[in-house]
């Protein structure tokens, strides 16, 4: 997990059964309407992209929906992004578009609901933001390669050793 390491086991074994409407209508109904929120979202999400794909103007396809649009500035990969949040995938896409290909194919669902994004601008960072950055990605690749090497030798320990688990072996 992000947080560290867990170990689980399992404590005790439910037959699946399905509960009684009347013990789960509110979280079923309130699912529901999430659901539709959601299917309705898409729809017009993707409206959105059909009509900025047919040259029409972010401000003017915007305004049908009632929506504004922002900029989000430059950001870098696997960061957050400004006025978003951390989205891996809506990031993805993003560095994927460039100024021939400046609308993704399809939009991107994140943990905020649905993004119609399009391509604004590059910025290839200078030398000298590339040197005072190098360190750190130096280190950083350093770090990433330390740790596959570590994972591959445990791997292969595990595979090639007999694991034994001794019940009671620590309540003593």
């Amino acid at each position: 997990m992000g947080d560290g390491y867990y170990l689980l086991e399992i404590v005790e074994k439910q037959a699946a059964r399905i509960p009684e409407l009347a013990g789960v209508e509110e979280k079923v109904k309130a699912d529901l309407i999430k659901e539709k929120k959601n299917e309705k979202a898409k729809m017009d999400a993707g409206a959105l992209l059909s009509a900025l794909k047919d040259d029409v103007a972010i401000e003017t396809a915007g305004k049908e929906f009632d929506l504004t649009p922002n900029s989000t500035g430059f950001f870098k990969r696997n960061v957050s992004i400004p006025n978003i949040g951390f989205e891996r995938e809506l990031s993805r896409a993003a560095f994927e578009l460039s100024d021939e290909n400046s609308l993704p194919q399809e939009v991107s669902q994140g943990g905020k609901g649905f993004y119609v994004i399009k391509f604004k601008q590059r910025k290839t960072p200078s030398m000298e933001e590339f040197e005072k950055e190098k360190a750190k990605i130096k280190e950083k690749l350093l770090q990433q390669k330390r740790s596959e090497a570590l994972k591959a030798w445990l791997e292969q320990k595990k595979n090639s050793s007999e694991i034994v688990v001794e019940e009671g072996f620590l309540s003593s």
